[in-house]
């Protein structure tokens, strides 16, 4: 592994620090770690909003507007 410093605002800080104290994370780098795992995530996707998400889906012909899939389901009941 490697050991980076970074500089970040007190605001930033105690929002981490609540996160640790909170136990949803075990320490702060656990909270950076998961940061930027899903930055890099998000920086793989295809998308960058949900209109591009729709027109890749259309293209796949994955996609159909929520309205539709609403009637279908009430069709069911």
């Amino acid at each position: 592994m490697k050991v980076i410093t970074i500089r970040i605002d007190e605001v930033q800080y105690s929002e981490i620090k609540r996160l640790v104290e909170s136990g949803e994370f075990k320490n702060i780098s656990d909270v950076i770690r998961a940061a930027i795992a899903e930055f890099i995530r998000s920086r793989k996707l295809r998308w960058k909003n949900r209109e591009e998400l729709r027109k890749y889906l259309a293209k796949k012909g994955k996609y159909r507007p929520s309205g539709e899939i609403i009637e279908l389901v009430r069709k069911e009941e």
